[in-house]
């Protein structure tokens, strides 16, 4: 029985969000090869950012950018430089018209310093970025050593994006990654999307009808075990279609996407490791999410 299709109310306010996710590359598009119609952002990245073993943990290293005669083969992913950590484009997002609650102190303006011909060095510049010159604030309510914003107005318009840093950090759990945004106790509502509706931008938004199963969703993501990202990736994890990417709307208006795979696995963008929950908490949800 197929779940009804979001028309109105979180559907307007989320085909805003992830109209910001499909075009910088985020909601996780980027990092999957060979998705139709996948966008990717400015700057090229070295895959070095897969998780590499740190005893029972992934410890997740700086992001590298690649030596030039390999730029060609590298991905691609929007960043900013700030306090000698990098920070890149994310699954989160905030409509414009709230942006401006989240928005906190100026912390200073990007360097339009970073392409794909810039050298390690280049990352020791403060503001250096890929992402043109834009003004750089802290995040009410949440760490600037995690997440910052790009805000902007021009010509009556709001223009307004999340960064984090979740690289150079050790994974022992889901809790490492996913504490960060907040979600325990502030999910106001959820709508989800199937592998086919995200992989054509149908944004085909439909309502979740399992709000009883999300706490233990979130309980079992947050106790989660990470798995090496290249691991999965070497089984061809991303080209399994029994994929669903859930967003779940927060009490400060945010939006984060989450995508769930087939085998109990769940990865959050930009951060190169997956989790893989406890059978119960997984499929609770997971069969909830029928077409």
């Amino acid at each position: 029985m197929k779940q009804p299709i979001v028309k109105k109310g979180l559907a307007l306010f989320l085909a805003a969000i992830m109209t910001g996710l499909l075009l910088t590359g985020c909601g996780a598009r980027q990092e999957t090869a060979g998705d139709n119609g996948a966008v990717r952002p400015e700057v090229r990245i070295n895959d070095a950012a897969d998780g590499a073993a740190a005893g029972a943990g992934v410890f997740l290293p700086k992001l590298q950018l690649p030596e030039q005669e390999n730029a060609a083969a590298a991905d691609m992913i929007g960043l900013i430089v700030y306090k000698g950590k990098i920070y890149t484009q994310t699954g989160s997002r905030i409509a414009p018209g709230k942006a401006a609650d989240l928005r906190g102190a100026k912390l200073g303006r990007t360097k339009p310093a970073i392409d794909e011909w810039s050298s390690q060095d280049d990352f020791a510049t403060e503001f250096a970025s890929s992402v043109g010159e834009k003004d750089v604030y802290s995040v009410k309510g949440y760490e600037s050593g995690f997440r910052i914003m790009t805000y902007e107005e021009y010509e009556g318009k709001v223009y307004a994006e999340f960064y984090e840093c979740l690289n150079g950090i050790p994974v022992t759990s889901g809790a490492d990654v996913f504490s960060k945004l907040k979600l325990d106790g502030n999910v106001r509502s959820a709508v989800w999307e199937t592998h086919d509706s995200w992989n054509y931008n149908k944004q085909e938004y439909r309502e979740l009808q399992a709000e009883d199963a999300i706490p233990a969703f979130l309980e079992a993501l947050s106790a989660a075990q990470p798995i090496e990202q290249q691991t999965l990736q070497a089984t061809g994890i991303y080209d399994n279609t029994e994929q669903k990417i859930l967003y779940l709307k927060l009490a400060d208006e945010t939006v984060v996407g989450i995508r769930l795979f087939e085998g109990r696995y769940v990865r959050y963008q930009n951060a190169h490791v997956f989790f893989q929950l406890e059978e119960k908490a997984f499929d609770a949800l997971w069969d909830h999410m029928k077409e």
